[in-house]
């Protein structure tokens, strides 16, 4: 500008380029709170009620329904680089929530823990194998049936199936004699279960999971071993299936967002807190009542230390690429679950660290940790207690071992050691999946165990794709000698 003759010398001497306004939307985004933030701006564009455009723009005030307090306390226990900081093996990766289940609404959620490094977020978009946590819904089928959980079922091992081309295994082939369907679910009986998919049909056990909360395009009823838990979910869909079951049959909607302001304080969004009836009370207080089992003396005894009255199922996925555990009272219900994926996304088994092993027992232990401290101060809610109304062998006198009273069969004593659970049999598998891959209580928008047996999937697809799932098998046979509790 000098040389064309705008300004002098002495005002070029002191020009400087101006102070540019670092853009800090990126820093907003950084660490785990930038889950958080995608997570309401998902929602918020999902309703339909807001464009991106609103939210970058509108200067409107959004309250989350994450409990600040809890949420700081699950990045503590569930983190790699916090609690687990030297204990658990560089690259497994952990995905939890914690929901009310009367109104869906999200208390605390662990996705990562760093956004900008990795935007899969681990609590709602990878995927992992949920091994035994399926079996409830098996359970919840067999009830609506009119079958009672006096019902008796051989739980030797192993077993063969219809359909199945090997015989299928318990966990470290542990043989239970006869048991009812309250023993066999504390202990996570795999050939029991296989029975009661059997006269169900996988496609029925997937359909009560999907009516639970599950995702159809994920649990299909496909998959000859839908029941010991072979199809890969999402942790925030387990989190909903298993809410409808606290809820007494009654499903939310899970959602992070609890109002939208605008400048003027008009309220424009309220969240969506209303459920649907599924299923009756009565069928789901019975299926609680046998999850009470769990960790009152099956395979979640150290859940136990937390000192309310909770029901709860462990889950190992096949051949250890997964662990996991659902735990609930009737105001609180969370998922744990882990698992360790190679450098392309495919599953691998977890390795036993220090003193765990690769199955369900770390993510009971953070389970416990977390449920510890979050409702240290709150009151003991028993579930409603349930008739059991159903025949023992069923209606039809079918079911197990028949009509015969469950205290004439052999029983197995009741261990009071923690199992840890595991899938073991021998079968090829269909489907498997993992996955790769954190919160504040308001945003602003313009700133903003004896477990399941089965084989190894067959149809698994390798690497990652847009929707967050990744992982799966090379299509190749193999003899699975894991199992999931």
């Amino acid at each position: 500008m000098k040389e064309d003759g705008y300004i002098t010398s002495d005002e070029a001497s002191q020009a400087a380029m101006p102070e540019t306004v670092a853009n800090t939307q990126e820093d907003v985004y950084s660490g785990p709170k930038g889950y958080l933030l995608q997570m309401v701006r998902d929602e918020l564009t999902s309703s339909g009620s807001f464009t991106e455009d609103d939210l970058d723009t509108g200067g409107y005030k959004i309250v989350t329904t994450i409990d600040k307090a809890k949420q700081d306390l699950m990045f503590q226990v569930a983190s790699p680089s916090q609690g687990g900081a030297g204990v658990v093996p560089d690259g497994l990766q952990i995905g939890s929530m914690s929901v009310n289940p009367k109104d869906g609404s999200m208390i605390s959620l662990y996705a990562g823990d760093d956004y900008l490094t990795k935007q899969l977020n681990n609590a709602t978009q990878a995927r992992y194998e949920p091994g035994s946590t399926m079996k409830p819904f098996a359970l919840l089928a067999t009830v609506q049936q009119g079958v009672s959980l006096e019902t008796t079922f051989n739980g030797n091992s192993p077993q063969s199936f219809t359909g199945i081309s090997s015989p299928v295994q318990n966990f470290g082939n542990q043989s239970y004699g006869y048991i009812n369907l309250s023993t066999a679910t504390a202990y996570s009986v795999n050939t029991v279960y296989m029975a009661l998919q059997e006269k169900l049909g996988a496609a029925k056990v997937a359909e009560t999971a999907v009516t639970a909360g599950m995702d159809a395009d994920h649990v299909t009823g496909d998959n000859p071993f839908t029941v010991l838990g072979n199809d890969s979910v999402h942790v925030s869909e387990v989190a909903r299936a298993y809410a409808t079951i606290a809820n007494n049959g009654n499903k939310p909607t899970l959602h992070i967002v609890s109002s939208v302001t605008n400048s003027e304080n008009k309220e424009l969004y309220q969240a969506p807190t209303s459920t649907e009836s599924v299923f009756t009370q009565n069928d789901t207080s019975l299926v609680e009542k046998a999850m009470t089992g769990t960790i009152q003396y099956g395979t979640a005894t150290e859940a136990r230390s937390v000192g309310k009255t909770m029901a709860g199922k462990s889950g190992t996925a096949n051949d250890s690429t997964a662990g996991s555990f659902v735990g609930f009272t009737p105001n609180t219900v969370t998922v744990f679950a882990m698992w360790y994926p190679d450098a392309d996304g495919n599953p691998q088994e977890i390795p036993s660290f220090s003193g765990y092993s690769g199955g369900s027992d770390y993510p009971i232990h953070l389970f416990t940790e977390y449920m510890k401290q979050a409702l240290a101060d709150t009151a003991d809610e028993a579930f409603p207690t349930p008739t059991d109304t159903g025949k023992i062998g069923g209606t039809d006198g079918t079911w197990g071992t028949g009509s015969r009273s469950s205290s004439t069969q052999q029983q197995t004593p009741r261990q009071e050691s923690q199992d840890t659970e595991q899938q073991n049999s021998t079968q090829q598998n269909s489907g498997s999946g993992s996955g790769s891959g954190d919160g504040s209580s308001d945003s602003d928008s313009n700133g903003t165990t004896p477990e399941s047996g089965n084989g190894t999937p067959t149809d698994g697809t390798s690497g990652s794709n847009g929707s967050g799932n990744s992982g799966g098998t090379d299509g190749s046979t193999n003899t699975d000698t894991s199992g999931g509790q």
